[in-house]
């Protein structure tokens, strides 16, 4: 009787447990959400050389600017031909190939422009040409210049004649006209009697016409007085000029003399070395006031 009893209390306790409410604890947890992590742009640090050119362009005034990429501006347009690297090496375009010039080369100013030392933009394209050397220096032209010298020519762009390059060769143009009156120390004849017209001796020799027909040219009579004497003097001369050899022949060399002024009775000689080969040599030889013997090859 006590056995079911107790069997029975136990069957109605697990029936009340499994009819009572569940109750369910819920542990509430805040959860905050961490911004992502912004990872730092590092600011490009400029080369010294770069800030240095910088400094320089902005310091001639508002016109130049060199901007972070390299490029240069001439006020807010990009001035072609001219980069400079982000060590600051400055390259140009020369005849359509990069070279790497000096920052001390370049010269920025704010009226005159961009210059670059040995260098120049003729026609403003971005590309650059070797620039000439004065032509007080060129090795080449030292026998022209010493001749316009002798002559007593003003040599400059806004003087008598200008000497400058030609390619390989030297020219002398003569700036009133245009004309190239000597090319590689050789002049035009015409050119040098006009000088030595202007510039001969006085000599007050008369004319010696021995048989010349009346009426002969002056420039065509070959034994004015005023004229044997220069050829002496040229003859010496040449001999010097030549290692002491006479390049002159009494069969094969003519000496054609000439009265450039009638006025002064002042005398010049065209001497041709060989009559039967002119590419021998040619000169024009006058006499300066000066008494200085003036010998200049001749087409």
């Amino acid at each position: 009787m006590k056995k079911s009893f107790f069997t029975l209390l136990v069957i109605c306790s697990i029936f009340i447990t499994s009819c009572a409410p569940q109750v369910t604890v819920t542990s509430e947890v805040t959860v905050t959400s961490l911004p992502p992590t912004e990872t730092p742009i590092p600011t490009p640090t400029l080369h010294p050389q770069f800030i240095a050119l910088q400094e320089q362009i902005a310091a001639s005034g508002e016109r130049f600017t060199l901007l972070s990429d390299g490029t240069v501006q001439d006020n807010a347009t990009t001035i072609p031909g001219i980069q400079v690297t982000a060590d600051g090496k400055v390259t140009i375009t020369v005849n359509g190939e990069p070279v790497e010039i000096e920052q001390s080369a370049i010269n920025f100013d704010n009226e005159k422009g961009l210059s670059i030392k040995g260098y120049q933009d003729t026609d403003q394209n971005g590309d650059w040409t070797i620039e000439a050397p004065p032509i007080e220096t060129v090795e080449a032209a030292q026998p022209m210049l010493a001749i316009l010298e002798s002559m007593n020519v003003p040599v400059g762009a806004d003087k008598v004649v200008e000497v400058k390059m030609d390619g390989d060769s030297v020219i002398c143009v003569d700036v009133a006209t245009g004309d190239v009156v000597c090319r590689d120390g050789v002049f035009n004849q015409s050119f040098v009697q006009k000088q030595a017209t202007e510039n001969a001796k006085n000599t007050g020799l008369e004319p010696k016409r021995g048989n010349v027909p009346p009426g002969t040219p002056t420039d065509n009579v070959v034994d004015y007085a005023g004229g044997t004497g220069l050829v002496k003097k040229a003859r010496t001369d040449l001999e010097t000029s030549n290692g002491g050899k006479d390049i002159l022949s009494d069969l094969k060399s003519t000496f054609k003399i000439i009265m450039l002024s009638e006025e002064n009775r002042s005398w010049g000689v065209v001497i041709t070395v060989d009559r039967n080969d002119p590419s021998l040599g040619r000169y024009f030889v006058y006499e300066k006031k000066s008494g200085e013997l003036v010998i200049v090859p001749i087409k």
